[in-house]
């Protein structure tokens, strides 16, 4: 596989200089967006992925060295590395294929070629040329992102050639490979090409173009790095994806994984897919991703692998000691236990620093602008440390122009404020020289509206609180106040400070389950007592008991007791009920039996018919009711004579 090593150079000095066009990375001549190639299907199969060329001619005569200089080394051509502090001059262009193919004539020997991705003050290199003695360079560069911005660095071969020369530039598609578009970021991002003794730095490499060629599947993301980073295979962080298929996972293999397939190989430590498929007999080995195959949806989806690392401490930094990472893919033919012979020319990606242990990397915050308001009134602060004063103070945006300077300050912090939302890189320059950074991003938030897990109802009675606090972290309070009897939209009202909207919700409270009052009552000896309930509430059931009697049906509203007790009292209780409901309510009913009083009255002497018959409604020892049937003074007549109810 092609491998490009890149390594930042930095020369530092406080020097601001005002350069021409195209003499200086902020100064890049803009070519615009690049001729966009043929798609890899239908035409002709001779054009696929093929795009038209540009020229530009161009000088590096009058031009002068960039200060601080950048350059790369592990170049393609008849040189390994770019000069260093050589005359040069910049271009920038917009990628349309993921392959640049880069052909110079030029007056000057051994003409330099770099590329170069992200901005001025945080260049990350993508590859470099030296031509022939005759000026010719014909290469070609890539993995690229369309869409994305790059910078073109053009020199000659030592500080003192100058010349004139023919750049022509198109962009092709890769119809052939399986890995397209491979993304390494990092974060932060190295300031002038460097990164400070124990900084810490967090990777993350993702896939957003897979071609799955000869329905080989993604397998495995190898990831190897240098001395200069103190962290190792066994304890780095790392975070994987989710599977993309399904089928399987993704795992950190610290010790590598060797493939089972016929053209399979050995590979070091990585991210490797583990499944159940391609292996013989199943299951597969779930400790040995070599023996399986890899994950079949990773053409549909983006997988992105992270992994922290951290560079060696001050005691045993070395701007010596090579600070790079290196990231390759294989798919499962290659590192699982699929057939075929494909993606051997997949690139390489090659990540390559400088160690600066002049210093510890500077602290740096930032408070973000108003709430939603879109206002510019943002603060960046970055505090240092040492004793190497005075300091000066360098502030970048996120396009990497110098936006402001604060030269030969006592004080160890700085602040830069009335910043509008965006990421800020603070570079400091000590008395010695040293210059270390950092990188913050002062954030715009939006007002967002709280969110709360549903209350569906309660029901009348019922206990109701509402959270102070959202699912996600806001405070606040809620208005009217509560009330746990009727249906009630409330408001949610976010604190001072919160960044969020109102809300609102509705509780419904629904019916509680409930009885009317049954009047307390007397019985005899032997009565059998008819009971009728009313209920209201909805899926109101009903349950009787009674430790004196029993009941013809204990679950109806309308049921009969018989007392067990010969007198005395007893109660009887009529709990009501629901399936929606937690709470309940009862009735209690005082049951008095006792043995039955003979009604007691005084005799009726025979009457003529047609003469006055009244019938007492108490008896002579003080029981009222009633007779039956109606009186009839015209005929002989028997009268029964009925107690009220309860005595």
């Amino acid at each position: 596989m092609k491998r490009t090593r890149l390594i930042l150079l930095v020369f530092t000095s406080i020097v601001n200089l005002v350069f021409a066009q195209g003499d200086d990375c902020s100064n890049a001549v803009d070519l615009g967006t690049l001729p966009v190639p043929n798609a890899c299907s239908g035409g002709n199969p001779a054009q696929y992925g093929l795009g038209a060329a540009i020229t530009e001619n161009g000088s590096t005569v009058g031009s002068t060295a960039a200060n601080p200089y950048v350059y790369m080394t592990g170049c393609q051509g008849t040189a390994t590395e770019m000069a260093d502090g050589a005359v040069d001059v910049w271009y920038s262009f917009v990628a349309s294929g993921t392959e640049l193919g880069v052909n110079i004539s030029s007056s000057m020997a051994n003409p330099n070629f770099g590329l170069w991705s992200g901005n001025c003050i945080n260049l990350t290199g993508r590859g470099c040329a030296v031509g022939d003695a005759s000026g010719n360079l014909n290469e070609t560069f890539g993995p690229l992102i369309i869409g994305e911005t790059y910078l073109i660095q053009i020199s000659g071969n030592a500080s003192f050639i100058q010349g004139t020369f023919s750049l022509e530039l198109n962009n092709n598609l890769d119809c052939s490979g399986c890995l397209e578009v491979g993304v390494l970021t990092a974060n932060p991002p190295p300031i002038n090409g460097a990164y400070a003794a124990g900084q810490t730095v967090e990777f993350c490499y993702t896939i957003t173009d897979y071609n799955q060629t000869g329905l080989v599947w993604l397998h495995g993301v190898q990831v190897e790095w240098g001395a200069g980073w103190e962290t190792t295979v066994n304890d780095v962080t790392t975070t994987v994806p989710p599977s993309c298929s399904g089928s399987g996972s993704w795992s950190w293999v610290p010790g590598g994984v060797t493939g089972t397939g016929p053209n399979a190989g050995t590979f070091p430590s990585g991210f490797y897919y583990e499944s159940n498929l391609g292996c013989s007999p199943i299951p597969c080995d779930p400790n040995d991703p070599g023996d399986n195959y890899g994950d079949s949806g990773a053409e549909n989806c983006d997988p992105e692998f992270c992994w922290t690392l951290t560079t060696l401490p001050p005691i045993s930094c070395s701007s010596s000691v090579p600070l790079t990472l290196t990231v390759n893919t294989s798919a499962d033919n290659e590192s699982g236990s699929y057939i075929g012979n494909y993606c051997q020319s997949d690139l390489t990606t090659d990540y390559t620093t400088m160690l600066s242990c002049c210093a510890e990397p500077p602290t740096i915050s930032s408070t973000n602008v108003s709430c939603g308001s879109g206002a510019s009134d943002g603060t960046a602060t970055i505090q240092t440390t040492g004793f190497a004063l005075p300091w000066t103070y360098q502030w970048y945006d996120a396009t990497g122009a110098l936006i402001s300077t604060t030269s030969f300050s006592s004080s160890n912090t700085n602040t830069l404020s009335n910043l509008a939302a965006g990421s800020y890189t603070a570079v400091v320059i000590d008395n010695t020289g040293c210059s270390v950074g950092n990188t913050v991003v002062v954030s715009a938030p939006i007002a967002t509206e709280p969110t709360f897990s549903l209350i569906p109802y309660i029901c009348a009675g019922e206990p109701l609180s509402l959270p102070s606090v959202s699912n996600d972290g806001i405070s606040g309070t809620w208005s009217p106040a509560i009330d746990n009897t009727v249906t009630t939209s409330y408001t949610f009202t976010p604190d001072p400070g919160e960044c969020a909207l109102p809300t609102s919700t509705t509780v419904v409270v629904r019916p509680a389950p409930t009885i009317d009052p049954i009047a307390d009552f007397t019985a005899c000896t032997g009565d059998i007592i008819n009971l009728n309930a009313v209920v209201a509430g909805l899926g109101t059931s009903i349950s009787w008991s009674s430790t004196g009697g029993n009941f013809s049906n204990a679950t109806s509203t309308s049921t009969t007791f018989t007392p067990t007790i010969l007198s005395g009292t007893t109660t009887i209780t009529a709990l009501v009920s629901s399936v929606i409901c937690t709470i309940t309510n009862q009735e209690e009913i005082e049951v008095t039996v006792s043995d039955a009083v003979i009604t007691d009255f005084l005799p009726i002497a025979d009457i003529c018919s047609g003469d006055a018959l009244s019938l007492p409604a108490t008896s002579t020892n003080s029981i009222s009711g009633t007779w039956s049937p109606a009186v009839d003074n015209t005929t002989t007549t028997t009268y029964t004579f009925t107690p009220d109810g309860g005595q």
